[in-house]
């Protein structure tokens, strides 16, 4: 089965401060341990710095760029 791919062409609204993580993904503590993610694009319901937190947040690395050892 292929992944769909959807391009969004605006950015995403900021979350306010007001804003609660009650729309963050839920996972086990430390459930990204062990994997480096790069986000590379514009999310739909996420900017690249939110993804970002999320993932070092369960426990994964986020790097800025791909490099030579992404696989």
């Amino acid at each position: 089965m292929k992944a769909e791919t959807k391009i969004v062409k605006e950015t995403p609204k900021k979350k306010s401060s007001q804003d609660d993580d009650d729309d963050d993904p839920d996972g086990a503590p430390g459930c990204l341990t062990g994997l480096t993610i790069v986000v590379t694009s514009i999310l739909e319901s996420l900017h690249r710095e939110e993804a970002e937190g999320l993932v070092k947040k369960y426990g994964g690395k986020a790097p800025k760029a791909v490099s030579k050892n992404t696989t």
